[in-house]
């Protein structure tokens, strides 16, 4: 039987003209807010159906009416599971807050931790099926390089402070130099398939694009929500043909 891993994801608390910035310069604040919702719902309902240990969903800001803000839009989203806990992302850059993500999941439960965001929200399980049986070899790790030279995903079975880099995550350098890092930490390391983080249009469409080839892809809040606001005649015409475009 594999062992239960803990999912780390690391997520902004839904608020109104808050993150998604590029994407909201493309079609409007409003519509961008909609579908960082949706994709917040699918990536939650995903991880829901994974044999999980835990989830730990740590939310930004860090304040704690922040956090209990993201308790209450899971549960009115049906997104609230038993396994799940809501907890604040804490430390001065990027890099402390995963490493202090993974130390909160392995004080939490022995068993290895993956971390991901919400930008790949139609990640296909078979991908997770993959991380997880990689996981389950002791002194090992994944990674999942995303299409912008970051990573969309990071499992660890052991955690280490030289495993991560401040805040420089903001470049194409970053999957290589963290892959480079958990070489020289652990005994293998699974490269995951390269998948698309959505962070403009462009980016949004090709995800779109590649769900729709899946059967699943009608159970997607994301395709759904596209739906409805290319439908919806209160939004200007301009933004309802970019998303009609992608539909």
């Amino acid at each position: 039987m594999k062992t239960p891993l803990t999912y780390i994801v690391f997520a902004r608390t839904p608020r109104l003209g808050q993150g998604k910035t590029r994407l909201a310069s493309d079609i409007g604040a409003e519509a961008a807010f909609m579908l960082y919702e949706a994709m917040l719902v699918d990536t939650l309902h995903t991880i829901s159906m994974r044999n999980a240990a835990s989830v730990l969903l740590f939310a930004f800001p860090p304040e704690a009416e922040s956090v209990q803000e993201m308790e209450a839009w899971c549960k009115a989203h049906q997104c609230w599971f038993p396994e799940l806990c809501v907890l604040p992302q804490t430390g001065a850059t990027l890099g402390e807050q995963m490493y202090r993500a993974f130390c909160s999941a392995f004080e939490t439960s022995p068993h290895p931790a993956i971390i991901l965001g919400t930008d790949s929200p139609t990640i296909p399980h078979r991908i997770w099926d993959a991380a997880e049986e990689a996981l389950q070899t002791s002194n090992s790790a994944v990674l999942g390089r995303s299409s912008d030279g970051g990573f969309y995903a990071m499992g660890l079975s052991g955690v280490d402070e030289s495993l991560f880099f401040g805040n420089a995550y903001s470049n194409d350098t970053v999957y290589a130099r963290t892959h480079a890092a958990l070489q020289g930490f652990f005994s293998t390391v699974l490269e995951l398939p390269e998948w698309t983080d959505i962070d403009d249009l462009a980016s949004l469409g090709r995800v779109l694009r590649e769900a729709r080839t899946r059967e699943e892809a009608h159970e997607y809040e994301l395709v759904k929500r596209i739906e409805e606001l290319q439908a919806n005649k209160l939004f200007p015409s301009e933004q309802r043909e970019l998303l009609r475009s992608l539909l």
